[in-house]
């Protein structure tokens, strides 16, 4: 009989932890997709940004021909209204008169002609035109022979930019649905067979994922600091996990689920979490933009709430009573607040944590959430549940604080490394994300904010 008991129980905890990977392996697509499709977006801004200054650039440029229509020179439009003006009060016609051009050295007088006549037949050949070589397109290769954009050009331009919106919301959809459905999911079934702190290393698992694929997915390198924080991370998750409470199955009724609610201690718990989040909220809310304050509370805002574990926990001890007492009667009506309860958390904080990413990195985003919602549902278990008291052994009274210690110097770690800018280096570019053009600079967090 306990053999066969404990060959069940091994069967529980396989399960569990298949489950918990696989939770870990959505989360982490999810994630990294959700990312991936704020890029886009920012990447669509950017272009339409740099088309309007090309545009404006091309309104402004043109060229002047001199009496016979071999030479072509650019202008700048005060250059040319200014000699259109000493034309007209000449009484020369504007087209007749030779216009002297910017470049001073190749148009000097005593550059010599026929050097010169290369240097412009070497300009206007460098210039990307549509139709006939008529100098009437300026330098914008999205206008044609009249100075009017190509329609094939538009056309293509407006498909492409359309495929990707597409393609974008596509990512976002994707990855709202694994951490709204399928990760949740997972953990429930997981939750099922193996006790939440045995599970709480495979939720690292994520930050695995993110790191190692960060690269090919959305063109991100995580930079040494945040290789190092994230391993870090793993490390107190895993001590927590081992010398935490291994106590599972525990026979509640759901009077006894119902009154765990009113101890004075987790309503003080619930109070105290409830002031962190209005200032972590507050802090995103006044914070400039570029402060340390306002990156850390992003970070930590989706974790914290989704850390309210307890509701998700005590649906399903509702639901295994209910089963148990074998009466037929239905659920009772605190079942599905608790459901309801679970369900606005995790969509919360997964608001936040989509947020988030749309500001940072998918490395320091993933890390900061697994992090607070770590602490946040380690706390939540040693208030509401008990946990301390389940410890075995003066080495888990000592080495499950030290997990969680060990997890807050990872986090702060990765919020070193976003307040020094060593979070993140593009894939295209192996050195930021900023794009100058025209004199003006354009950087993805300044687009999608």
């Amino acid at each position: 009989m306990s053999e066969a008991s404990d060959a069940a129980s091994s069967h529980d905890w396989v399960l569990g932890v298949t489950y918990s990977v696989m939770a870990s392996i959505i989360g982490g697509a999810s994630k990294l997709s959700i990312r991936k499709s704020w890029l886009i977006v920012a990447d669509l801004k950017q272009q339409a940004h740099l088309a309007s200054v090309n545009e404006a650039f091309a309104i402004e440029g043109q060229y002047v021909h001199d009496r016979t229509g071999d030479e072509r020179e650019y202008a700048a439009p005060s250059n040319y209204n200014s000699l259109s003006r000493q034309s007209s009060s000449s009484g020369e016609d504007t087209n007749d008169r030779k216009m002297a051009p910017l470049e001073v050295s190749p148009t000097s007088p005593s550059y010599d002609r026929s050097n010169r006549h290369q240097w412009q037949t070497n300009r206007r050949d460098s210039l990307p035109v549509n139709g006939d070589d008529d100098g009437s397109n300026y330098f914008n290769p999205t206008r044609d022979s009249s100075g009017n954009k190509s329609v094939q050009q538009l056309q293509n331009t407006a498909k492409s930019s359309k495929r990707m919106q597409i393609v974008s919301w596509s990512l976002y959809l994707s990855g709202m649905v694994g951490m709204t459905f399928l990760n949740p999911l997972c953990c429930v079934l997981a939750m099922q067979y193996a006790t939440p702190s045995i599970l709480a290393p495979f939720s690292g698992l994520t930050l695995v994922w993110v790191v190692l694929f960060s690269r090919c997915f959305v063109g991100e390198i995580p930079g040494m600091s945040q290789k190092v924080a994230c391993a870090l991370i793993v490390w107190g998750q895993v001590l927590v996990a081992v010398f935490g409470d291994h106590t599972n199955g525990s026979e509640m009724t759901v009077d006894d689920v119902i009154s765990s609610y009113k101890e004075p201690a987790f309503q003080l718990f619930i109070f105290f979490m409830t002031g962190v989040l209005v200032l972590l909220g507050y802090a995103i809310y006044v914070s400039p933009k570029s402060s340390l304050l306002r990156k850390m509370a992003w970070g930590s805002v989706g974790g914290s709430i989704t850390g309210f574990q307890n509701f998700l926990k005590d649906a399903l001890e509702i639901s295994s009573a209910a089963k148990k007492a074998g009466d037929g009667s239905p659920l009772p009506p605190v079942f599905y607040l608790f459901v309801l309860l679970a369900m606005t958390t995790a969509f919360a904080g997964l608001l936040c944590l989509a947020a988030c990413m749309k500001r940072y990195d998918a490395t320091y985003s993933s890390s900061m959430f697994v992090v607070s919602f770590v602490v946040s549902a380690s706390l939540m278990s040693a208030v509401h549940y008990h946990t301390f008291q389940d410890l075995e052994g003066i080495d888990s009274y000592v080495m499950y604080p030290m997990g969680l210690v060990i997890l807050l110097v990872g986090a702060s770690m990765l919020v070193k490394a976003e307040e020094c800018g060593d979070e993140v280096e593009n894939d295209a570019t192996r050195s930021d994300l900023n794009t100058s053009r025209g004199g003006e600079s354009f950087s993805r967090e300044r687009l999608l904010t």
